[in-house]
């Protein structure tokens, strides 16, 4: 009874322990003086009736890469299929970038134990034609079988010995792109061979590669027709790019092109009409903290308001001037927004400031109403039309990258799926946008490997991508021009910006500029603050807002505005200093009017793909210039 149990335990333990294995895979190719290449492959197996239960498919690619992304497909026919010596059924369904030949019958199962298939077919359009020799680059095995192969060889005849004139003989072995080379050379009187030293494992696979002197085989002669068949997406994804350039550079040629400067005359007040936030806003085509900076100071030197500098905080007094100089809207907006009802102190740290942000929104839609359609045309609807059709190039340019790898249904689900995803994420943005951002922070942090495999897998992609996105952003950019009206403006405030910073005082002076005084300089510092210009604009006036005391020669005041006072202590700048309170005053107000929220970050999801065909299609002569997978054949297979 133990000598029984014991036999049952051996037993269901060599069950257990049995594997599926490719126990040896030669491939024969004879390949004839036009090109025609013909391959019998012998590949035995041991079925367990896992994988293996009714025969097994070979998967061979007849669509390959070329240079600038061209396509390239080759004939492929079978001439017959065996199993242990008998013809065995099959049939053949197409894939995306090939033929997959599934041998046996669905309705009949294989019986356990070893089996030799023996698969003939014939192909073309193989063979490598460079200056000088031939070429043929070959993926034995492919790579992407599912069973381990113990032994892998193939031999390789030339038309009219042309294998005693082989010059360059190397093979690869690996998982794809790796460059082992776990292989010995076997050739013999009839043609060249190789034979791997090691068994290759699951989705590795046998390369070879060998040159010859020209003239053995005779060049396939180039049709047109067929390369044209063959890259019917490719001239489309061509032509439709040249259209995406096209479609830009003339709207951009006819609607986006400035008008023509006028002379550059130094200008000494700004253009009539406009404050401090309208000359940056036009000048820079944008409105930010420093736009309501210049709005402040504008406020402030009209006698509006008065400015308190604090430790870490501003405080704003309403005052009403004596002669009410005039405001301009956005002005007038502002400081009713600032100081609402009975209101008369505002009070503003680097914390939000519901007030002041919704001060600057005001100052800034009032500028926009003012002076947006007057000044500037965004040619916005053929910024919309560039955005739709460099969609469809990206769309049409992934489906040329990936033709190989992916159906079109299967991109279009890829598409509409990443579409949904990114509308949810948004909505979700939206909804709760802290527990949003956490997961999203989680899943970046969990899985920043896969994303830089993808990033690495996917970079020719990626860098398309990019470059259309940089093409959209560059000619949103350049759409974007100013109106007669608007570049009348925008010269005289270059202009005023000549004479802020021109140090040429005896040349200016030629043309009558305005007295020096405090008023003149407190009139026209919000201007030179909008434009970045304190500095210069403050050494203008040093001879005058540095006055000599009479009790010493060396002794100077500085210059104390009565609607600034500097309340800070631990603060260097006791006296005033237009660069500081322009550089302290921003910051704090642009602190204090963005609305606090989490940190925002987007993640999409990502595929991976793999293709068992190469589009390499020369080694080189180098064996570091091959690798596993590359060149012609490949495909793979397994068990069904």
């Amino acid at each position: 009874m133990k000598i029984l149990l014991g036999l049952l335990y051996l037993l269901l333990s060599f069950e257990v322990g049995a594997e599926e294995v490719i126990t040896s895979f030669h491939s024969k190719v004879l390949i004839e003086r036009n090109g025609d290449i013909y391959v019998t492959e012998t590949i035995d197996v041991i079925a367990e009736n896992y994988n293996i239960s009714r025969g097994i498919y070979r998967d061979f690619p007849t669509q390959y890469s070329g240079a600038w992304m061209t396509q390239k497909s080759v004939g492929f026919e079978v001439l017959s299929v065996t199993r242990n010596g008998q013809t065995e059924p099959f049939h053949t369904e197409e894939m995306s970038n090939g033929v997959r030949i599934y041998i046996g019958s669905a309705n009949i199962y294989l019986p356990k134990g070893p089996h030799q298939y023996q698969i003939k077919y014939t192909t073309n359009k193989q063979l490598g034609y460079f200056e000088g020799y031939d070429e043929f680059y070959w993926n034995v095995t492919g790579n992407g079988w599912m069973f381990p192969i113990l032994k892998a060889s193939t031999h390789i005849q030339l038309p009219e010995n042309g294998h005693q004139q082989v010059t360059d003989q190397h093979a690869w072995t690996g998982y794809q792109g790796q460059q082992e080379q776990h292989y010995k050379i076997k050739n013999n009187d009839e043609g060249v061979g190789f034979v791997t030293t090691q068994k290759l494992e699951p989705y590795q696979g046998l390369t070879i590669g060998i040159q010859f002197p020209k003239g053995i085989v005779n060049p396939e002669p180039f049709d047109l027709a067929v390369f044209l068949a063959d890259n019917l997406l490719w001239l489309f994804s061509g032509l439709l790019f040249l259209f995406y350039l096209g479609f830009y550079f003339s709207a951009w040629y006819r609607f986006g092109r400035d008008p023509e400067k006028g002379v550059l005359v130094a200008r000494f007040y700004p253009p009539k009409g406009l404050s401090p936030a309208a000359v940056h806003y036009i000048a820079n085509e944008q409105t930010n903290s420093h736009t309501l900076t210049a709005a402040l100071l504008s406020l402030a030197t009209k006698g509006y308001i008065s400015i308190v500098q604090l430790k870490k905080q501003y405080r704003l007094k309403l005052h009403k001037p004596k002669n009410t100089p005039a405001l301009s809207k956005g002005e007038k907006a502002l400081k009713a927004r600032l100081f609402p009802g009975r209101s008369q102190q505002l009070i503003i740290t680097k914390k939000y400031n519901r007030t002041l942000n919704t001060g600057k929104g005001k100052l800034f839609s009032t500028l926009k109403d003012e002076y947006q359609k007057k000044c500037f045309v965004d040619n916005r609807m053929y910024m919309l039309w560039g955005w739709l059709i460099s969609l469809v190039v990206l769309f049409v340019g992934t489906l040329l990258l990936y033709q190989q790898n992916l159906t079109t249904t299967d991109l279009l689900i890829l598409i509409i799926s990443a579409g949904i995803g990114l509308v949810m994420a948004l909505v979700f943005l939206m909804a709760a946008p802290i527990l949003a951002s956490l997961i999203i922070l989680g899943l970046l942090a969990s899985s920043y490997l896969e994303l830089f495999q993808f990033m690495v897998d996917h970079q020719v992609w990626i860098y398309f991508v990019l470059f259309v996105l940089g093409l959209n952003m560059l000619f949103t950019f350049l759409l974007r021009a100013p109106t007669p009206f608007g570049r009348h403006i925008k010269d005289e405030i270059d202009g005023l910006k000549l004479y802020m910073k021109s140090a040429e005082e005896d040349r200016l002076d030629l043309l009558n500029p305005p007295d020096k005084t405090i008023e003149y300089y407190e009139q026209l510092l919000p201007y030179a603050i909008a434009l970045g210009l304190e500095n210069q604009w403050s050494e203008k006036f040093a001879a005058v807002i540095n006055v000599q005391t009479p009790d010493s020669a060396s002794s100077t005041t500085s210059y104390q505005p009565n609607w600034y006072q500097n309340q800070d202590n631990d603060n260097d700048f006791s006296d005033f200093s237009a660069s500081h309170i322009s550089h302290s005053l921003r910051k704090t107000v642009s602190a204090a009017s963005v609305i606090p929220s989490a940190s925002r970050s987007s993640s999409s999801g990502s595929y991976s793909s793999s293709s068992s065909g190469s589009s390499s299609s020369s080694y080189s002569s180098s064996s570091s210039s091959g690798s596993s997978g590359g060149g012609g054949g490949g495909g793979g297979g397994g068990g069904w």
